[in-house]
């Protein structure tokens, strides 16, 4: 009987695929001086080599498209109270309440607000505006979400710049800027030690002390919303 021979089939050659050359076309280029600037520059041939032309800021189309780029393109999610996202941003507005604070008073002269630590003192609306590392906070006015022609106030705590921006001190940000982490930049804002103003204007329309505030906002049961004074800036100023 004639032996049996098994024989494997060929392998398949498949046709190697060229490599995908990508063309240059244009260049961000971060610059940084009095403040940051990204503009960008045509990319041009050079007997073969790539060079940047001259640079010119970008339109709004030409950051549109980066942003899809990018991925931007993604719908994220938002609350009721949020108010602007970005995709390196988050504004939102805190409803007028209660809230305890966390007092270390830095001056001797002040010492006695500690007693009012952890009590739920009532605060007016305020409005945080969250970024990579910086946090500012506003005040605002009335119970009802603020509108972008809404005036913003600064807000009556300590710890904060004429600015908004809130001196951060040692205090842990989150890592992300987005509607879901609102709540823990709050938490990590309103569980800081409140230790001073952090600045030298006067920023309430308000003749006694602080202690004096924060206990008649105690007794009322509400912030005495008439001491605010306004930044002279809108909601949608803020944002832009």
């Amino acid at each position: 009987m004639p032996a049996t021979i098994d024989i494997e089939p060929a392998p398949t050659v498949r046709p190697e695929r060229s490599p995908v050359l990508l063309r240059p076309v244009r260049a961000l280029v971060l610059y940084t001086g009095q403040q940051d600037l990204v503009l960008h520059h045509p990319v041009q041939d050079a007997q073969g080599q790539p060079i940047l032309g001259p640079a010119s800021p970008l339109s709004a189309e030409a950051r549109q498209g980066i942003i899809q780029t990018l991925g931007g393109g993604q719908l994220t999610p938002t609350f009721e109270n949020t108010l602007a996202v970005s995709p390196l941003a988050v504004a939102w507005w805190r409803r007028p309440g209660p809230q305890s604070l966390l007092f270390n008073p830095a001056y001797a002269e002040t010492r006695s607000i500690a007693a009012l630590t952890g009590l739920p003192i009532p605060l007016p609306g305020l409005v945080f505006v969250a970024t990579p590392g910086t946090l500012r906070v506003y005040a605002c006015q009335g119970d009802e979400r603020p509108t972008l022609d809404a005036p913003l106030f600064h807000a009556p705590l300590w710890n904060t710049f004429s600015s908004g921006q809130v001196c951060r001190g040692t205090t842990q940000y989150p890592n992300s800027c987005t509607p879901a982490t609102q709540s823990d930049w709050e938490q990590a804002f309103f569980h800081s030690e409140f230790t001073h103003p952090s600045r030298t204007d006067r920023f309430m329309a308000w003749g006694h002390s602080y202690e004096e505030l924060l206990r008649a906002a105690l007794t009322a049961g509400a912030f005495p919303q008439d001491v605010l004074l306004p930044v002279g800036k809108t909601l949608g100023k803020v944002l832009e």
